[in-house]
């Protein structure tokens, strides 16, 4: 079964788009969250169009609760 899951990840065009390498992101040294909502993260993507005609989707994530 292994083998079959990841010869479909291998052959999914959506899976092979998102993992495409980018370009590399670096936490500055020392830079944490110290409270909620102080940092947060974004991160943009799209995926195969839905029924209602839906493909974008946006992820904010709290640095410091995650």
């Amino acid at each position: 079964m292994a083998n079959d899951i990841q010869r479909y990840c291998d052959q999914c065009h959506r899976c092979q788009a998102a993992k495409k390498p980018g370009v590399g992101v670096h936490q500055p040294p020392g830079h944490l969250a110290t409270a909620p909502l102080e940092v947060v993260a974004m991160d943009f993507t799209k995926l195969e169009v839905s029924a209602d005609g839906k493909e974008d989707v946006l992820v904010l994530t709290d640095v410091f609760t995650k």
